[in-house]
């Protein structure tokens, strides 16, 4: 593996918890790396640390110890401020529960990123159309999030996701909240946007099925890590 394939590079990464006069070990010296353009899925129970990594590759939350380096960057060394910055320039991120503002319209949910960092109208317009036809929502334009299904919800999140062209879109159990049918569709559409677009996906689930559609596949159990295996997608 070249240095410049490296996309993520987890060293020895802990973090502890403190609840009341307890501690809880979330992550237990995780060690592992992501090349540029893999589609990885993270299984494990509930509590066996997913989310936790996620979050930590994501730049939400820090580590009580261990490096991160994401995209050449040791994550250590950002300030917060650099950190948003990180996050909405070259991360994507889609959550279970879809996180959008029901205010607003499919359209105005997905330019958000894009006028965050100021980008003109008509490019952002453009582009924002070009993402809805691209995960079939075209005829959802003007639609409110209350006016979708769950689904179209989460494909809506999946475009916004895309929108300021990240390098790595890292989503956690995107399927939780809607049925078996739509989350092959939606986890279809991840392996699509790997593979056509080149986008390095970090995919949290703990439906097997749904994980053998990615390339790879790491196992979490407790806080460790205790299987790294590449997979031949169903």
């Amino acid at each position: 593996m070249t240095k410049n394939s490296v996309l993520v590079d987890v060293r020895d990464l802990r973090k502890t918890y403190r609840m009341g006069k307890v501690e809880v070990n979330a992550l237990n010296g995780v060690t592992l790396q992501i090349r540029r353009g893999e589609f990885v899925s993270v299984t494990g129970a509930s509590g066996s640390g997913k989310t936790t990594l996620l979050n930590m590759i994501g730049l939400l939350d820090d580590p009580t110890d261990g490096a991160i380096m994401v995209d050449g960057e040791d994550t250590r060394k950002l300030s917060t401020r650099d950190k948003s910055e990180f996050r909405l320039r070259r991360l994507g991120f889609i959550f279970q529960f879809f996180n959008l503002f029901m205010e607003l319209t499919a359209i105005e949910n997905i330019v958000l990123p894009a006028l965050a960092i100021g980008a003109s109208r008509e490019n952002y317009m453009t582009k924002a159309v070009t993402l809805m036809r691209s995960v079939g929502l075209e005829r959802r334009i003007r639609h409110y999030p209350f006016e979708l299904s769950g689904g179209e919800q989460q494909r809506v999140a999946i475009a916004r996701a895309l929108m300021n062209n990240p390098i790595l879109v890292l989503t956690d159990e995107p399927t939780a909240n809607i049925d078996s049918v739509m989350s092959n569709k939606v986890v279809d559409l991840f392996v699509r946007i790997n593979r056509e677009r080149g986008v390095t996906v970090l995919m949290a689930t703990h439906e097997k099925e749904l994980a053998a559609k990615a390339s790879r596949i790491l196992e979490l159990r407790d806080g460790n890590l205790v299987a790294d295996r590449k997979n031949i997608p169903s």
